[in-house]
Parts: C-alpha cells; structure tokens; sequence
C-alpha cells in the first residue's frame, strides 16, 4: 500500500513538473515549431 502511495506521488510530481516546465517554454517551443515548418515547407517546396 505504501509503495503504490509513493509512486501516485511521484506520477503527480512529475507531471506536475512537466506542465510547469512546459508552460515555461511553450512560447519559445510554439516559435522554433514555427520556424522549423517554415523551414521544412521550404525545403520541400524546393525540393519538389
């Protein structure tokens, strides 16, 4: 029983984690996704 407590909370935890440190960088993420599509368009838009 102690066992499964400690890993729901370390579930918690970490996705806890992830959210937050996803919120921190979605700005910067949704920016580089941007350019990184823009890029690829390019390149296949050439490359066809």
């Amino acid at each position: 029983m102690g066992k499964f407590y400690v890993i729901d909370t370390f579930l918690v935890y970490s996705s806890t984690q992830s959210f937050i440190y996803k919120s921190k960088i979605s700005n910067e993420e949704q920016r580089l996704n941007s350019i990184l599509i823009a890029s690829l368009n390019l390149f296949y838009g050439t490359k066809k």
